[in-house]
Order: C-alpha cells, then structure tokens, then sequence
C-alpha cells in the first residue's frame, strides 16, 4: 500500500484595507475578516489601545463596523477583535475588482 502525502487545500486568505477609528486616533489596518484579526500598519497605536476598548473598523469593502479590542500582540502588531454589532450577511459580500 502507498502512502501518498498530498499538499493542503490552496484557500485564499484575503487582506482588506482599513482604518480602525479608536480613542480618536485612526489607525490603517489589515482586515482579516475570517479570523477577526487585525493588522496593525501604525506600531504607535499599539500602546495607545487597551484590551476591552471599543472603536469602528472601516473598509470600503464592508463598510462600518463596531468592534472590540480582545487581544493585543505588540511583538507581531496584530489585533483579535469581536463584532460588537452583527456582522453583514456574507451571502451579499463580492470582493471589489482590482481594477
């Protein structure tokens, strides 16, 4: 019998452009909405943002949405986050062309 060892699933992870608006600063992220993760283009906002503060995460694909901070990691300058509103139905979701 032949074991044959095959590579995972090629599945797309997709990064959206976005602004996470806390603390009256507005700091550019990168959404990853699947894992609810943010990551964080601005390594000064890291220290002015806590655990359990609230803000709107903005993205021209998906619009508005009120979060809350769960977990931070200032070493790798990612984000957890959790939908403080319901999420948009993702049935509707098409990502925008790239051009």
């Amino acid at each position: 019998m032949t074991i044959v060892d095959s590579p995972p699933p090629n599945t797309a992870r997709v990064l959206l452009d976005g602004d996470l608006l806390v603390n009256k600063i507005k700091v550019p992220v990168l959404i990853s909405a699947g894992n609810h993760r943010l990551v964080v283009l601005q390594s000064q906002a890291l220290y002015d943002i806590k655990v359990g503060d609230s803000g709107m995460l903005v993205s021209e694909a998906r619009g508005q949405q009120e979060v809350l901070i769960s977990d931070i990691d200032r070493l790798a300058m990612v984000m957890r986050y959790e939908l403080a509103t319901p999420a948009p139905s993702d049935d509707d979701f098409v990502l925008p062309s790239p051009e």
